[in-house]
């Protein structure tokens, strides 16, 4: 029986089907074979980590992390013992890249350079390559994936304090960016409670604070306005929502609205849970100059700094409202009065080139402006407060 070229043809569309369908099926039966090969390993990852949760090493690691949050000064007590005690000896992969985290941000915390900077990257490496998309994982999954997520993004976080200190100012961004990216992709919004509203209120907050030294004003305000949606939820200390509140006002000032400003100082005042303390006398000093500096007279504004004054803790603090004091005085134009409250700035150098004492600008500004009619200024000391502020 012959074949007709129209029989040829139909037999191979069947040929090619069911080929196509016997590479289906095979493909089917290999996509089965990853996932039973693959599932074991993750359930084992899994099972490793909850088995590492009651380990006594990964305990007391959690126990300072827990520390950290509320005395990040005794937590980094722990942490050094801990370090050179027999536990430390026991840490596993994971637990050892978490010990490094630890240390990086009790570091900080403290106020110490990040030393442990090439065992950091490791770390965020480590935790970066934790995060994975679980679109069908059980409730025990998506803890611990949350868990990683949590770490992963302090992991950025502190990485970009150690591109901070190295001066590296855009990748320091990057980083604080990519922590906040993954918050907000792996957690809702009524999630982020407790420490983790603590995290983002610091995130926003370290933020604005750069883009407040680049006089980046608006971005700065943005920042600062998100860190303090968080705050509300979880304060980061007892001062943490006025702090925020007078930086915003601060950057009021750098955009010459005094009336804004005036109100964030007002707003920051009322957050302070007690006035007898140095936070609120600085806050204080600021609205009374601002008051001053809107034209609502120097008598008030004077008697405001005086009370203060009266107040002042210790002989830096007494300098700075000597200084504030003084400024206003120059503006005036009355430089025998202000005379008597600068000059008393000129008798140590050390205190005046102590840059956390001063306001550098403003003491430039008013030196150069009467220098000429005082007979105590002395060049040598402008120079020398010059050179601390630029160099």
């Amino acid at each position: 029986m012959a074949v007709s070229d129209g029989d040829v043809f139909n037999c191979r569309i069947f040929e090619a089907f069911l080929l196509g369908e016997i590479m289906n099926k095979c493909l089917n039966v290999i996509g089965i074979m990853l996932v039973l090969l693959l599932f074991p390993y993750c359930g084992r990852r899994d099972a490793r980590q909850m088995e590492r949760q009651g380990s006594s090493a990964h305990a007391a690691l959690a126990e300072i992390d827990s520390l950290m949050w509320r005395r990040a000064d005794s937590a980094f007590a722990v942490l050094q013992e801990f370090v050179v005690g027999p536990e430390a000896e026991e840490l596993d992969t994971f637990d050892g890249h978490y010990c490094q985290l630890l240390i990086s941000e009790l570091l900080y915390k403290n106020d110490c350079e990040q030393t442990n900077r090439e065992d950091l990257l490791q770390a965020v490496f480590f935790f970066d390559s934790l995060i994975v998309n679980q679109h069908d994982a059980n409730k025990r999954e998506v803890v611990i994936q949350k868990q990683n997520v949590f770490l992963d993004a302090r992991a950025h976080y502190i990485n970009g304090v150690g591109h901070y200190e190295q001066g590296n100012v855009v990748q320091a961004c990057a980083e604080y960016l990519k922590a906040l990216e993954l918050m907000e992709e792996h957690f809702e919004e009524k999630e982020l409670v407790g420490k983790k509203a603590q995290f983002m209120a610091l995130t926003y907050g370290r933020l604005g604070d750069m883009f407040s030294e680049q006089f980046m004003m608006e971005p700065s305000i943005t920042c600062y306005e998100n860190a303090l949606v968080y705050c509300n939820i979880e304060p980061t200390s007892p001062t943490g929502v006025s702090n925020l509140l007078t930086r915003i006002g601060v950057q009021y000032d750098k955009l010459g609205d005094k009336e804004k400003m005036r109100d964030y100082y007002e707003q920051a005042l009322e957050t302070l849970p007690n006035s007898d303390n140095l936070s609120y006398r600085d806050l204080v000093a600021s609205k009374a100059l601002c008051d001053y500096q809107l034209g609502l007279g120097i008598d008030h504004s004077l008697a405001v700094l005086r009370r203060i004054l009266v107040d002042a803790d210790d002989e830096e603090e007494r300098k700075t409202r000597f200084l504030t004091i003084g400024a206003m005085f120059a503006e005036e134009g009355m430089y025998d009065s202000a005379m008597y409250y600068l000059e008393p700035l000129f008798e140590n150098e050390d205190d005046i080139t102590n840059q956390y004492t001063f306001d550098y600008d403003r003491f430039i500004f008013y030196m150069r402006r009467y220098r000429s009619v005082s007979k105590g200024t002395c060049h040598k000391i402008i120079s020398i407060l010059e050179d601390e502020r630029y160099k």
